[in-house]
C-alpha cells in the first residue's frame, strides 16, 4: 500500500472512530433554534418530569398546573410523546397528583417516581409505572422527602436519589428489583435544588444547583462515586450562576442543561469526555435578557441529534411571580 493510502486509511479510519464515539455534536453552538411540535401538553404545566426511553417515546410525568383550583393544581397524569408521529396521549395517572419529584428508569420499561409534593402534602412514596403494561403501582416508601431532588440509574438494577430542597445532603441508594433502600454517606455541601449529569462510562455523578439558605453564588459542584460511595467538591466546568429550576439530560458524551440559568437565552452544553462547556444561544424558546425560561422538562434523544423541551415557565428577573406557564413541546437539533 503506497504511503498515499496509508494516510487516506488512516484518516478513514479516525474519521469513523470520531463519529462512533461523539454520536451528537453541537458544532455550530452559535446556531441553535428550538422549533415547535405540532404536539402541546394537555395544560401549560411547570416541572413536568420527563424521561427518554431510548426508542421512538419520551414519558412525562406530573407537573403543577398553577391556574386550576384543588387537587388538580398537580397532575396525576403520565403522558406518552411519540417522536415519530409528534402526538401526545395519556397512558396512566399516578395515584395522587404529584410535583418537584424525580423519575429513574431501568432501561427495561419501568419507571420510578420518588417523592414530590402533592396539594396539602409531602410524598414518601415511590410508585413504579410500567410501561409495557400502563400500570402504576406504589412499591415502598422511604422516610425523606424528594423536592428538586437529583437522581439516575447506575444500571437496571440500582438507582440513586441526592439532595434536594428537603434532603439537602443526602444520598439514597435504591433496588429497582426488590425496593429495598439504604442510606449512603452525606454530600460535602447541601443544595436546596440539584440536578445531575450521570457519567457511566466513568460511573461519576457529576452534582450541581442551587445551595441552600445559608449558602451564596457561586454555588459548588460535587463529584459523587457510587462505587465507594465517595464524594468531593470539585470545580467543573458547569455554571455556578444557578437561578431557578434547570432541567438536563445527557448520554455517555454529551451533557444538556436548558432554563434556570445566566445566560438566559442559552442553554449549556457540557462534554462529559473532555470535561469542557459552554453557553449555547437558541432562538424559539420562551426567555432571554431579563425573562428567565425554567422548570421546564428535557429529553435527548442521541440517534437524531434532538433535545426535546416540554413545558416550562417565564418570569422577570425583576419580578418574583410567574408571568407565563406553557404548554408547548420544542425540539432543539444539536
Amino acid at each position: 500500500m503506497g504511503h498515499a493510502a496509508q494516510k487516506l486509511l488512516i484518516f478513514g479510519m479516525f474519521t469513523l472512530v470520531t463519529t462512533i464515539y461523539h454520536p451528537v455534536s453541537a458544532a455550530d453552538c452559535s446556531q441553535l433554534y428550538a422549533k415547535p411540535c405540532l404536539a402541546k401538553l394537555p395544560y401549560p404545566t411547570q416541572v413536568p418530569v420527563v424521561s427518554y426511553d431510548g426508542d421512538d417515546s419520551i414519558y412525562i410525568f406530573g407537573g403543577a398546573r398553577w391556574y386550576l383550583t384543588g387537587p388538580a393544581v398537580y397532575s396525576n397524569e403520565i403522558l406518552k410523546y411519540t417522536i415519530s408521529t409528534d402526538a401526545i396521549q395519556l397512558v396512566a395517572l399516578l395515584p395522587i397528583g404529584l410535583y418537584l419529584g424525580t423519575v429513574t428508569a431501568d432501561g427495561l420499561g419501568n419507571y420510578f417516581y420518588f417523592g414530590g409534593a402533592y396539594p396539602g402534602g409531602n410524598s414518601h412514596y415511590v410508585f413504579k409505572f410500567n410501561s409495557y403494561t400502563n400500570q402504576v403501582t406504589q412499591v415502598t416508601r422511604i422516610p425523606f422527602y424528594f423536592h428538586y431532588s437529583a437522581s439516575f440509574a447506575y444500571d437496571q438494577s440500582t438507582a440513586f436519589i441526592m439532595s434536594g430542597n428537603l434532603f439537602q445532603n443526602g444520598v439514597v441508594k435504591f433496588s429497582m428489583d426488590n425496593y429495598g433502600w439504604s442510606q449512603m454517606a452525606d454530600l460535602p455541601t447541601q443544595f436546596s435544588q440539584a440536578v445531575t449529569f450521570w457519567d457511566k462510562k466513568t460511573e461519576r455523578a457529576y452534582l450541581f444547583g442551587k445551595g441552600n439558605a445559608l449558602v451564596n453564588p457561586p454555588y459548588d459542584h460535587v463529584v459523587y462515586q457510587p462505587g465507594p460511595d465517595y464524594s468531593q467538591i470539585h470545580p467543573l466546568d458547569l455554571p455556578d450562576n444557578y437561578l431557578d429550576v434547570a432541567a438536563v439530560s445527557n448520554d455517555e458524551y454529551n451533557g444538556y442543561i436548558v432554563g434556570g440559568f445566566k445566560e438566559t437565552g442559552s442553554l449549556f452544553w457540557y462534554r462529559l469526555d473532555t470535561g469542557d462547556g459552554q453557553y449555547c444561544p437558541v432562538w424559539g424558546l420562551p426567555g432571554g435578557g431579563d425573562i428567565l425560561f425554567s422548570r421546564t422538562g428535557i429529553a435527548l434523544v442521541p440517534n437524531l441529534k434532538r433535545i426535546y423541551v416540554f413545558g416550562g415557565a417565564t418570569q422577570s428577573l425583576t419580578s418574583p411571580w410567574l408571568q407565563t406557564t406553557y404548554d408547548d413541546i420544542w425540539f432543539i437539533e444539536v
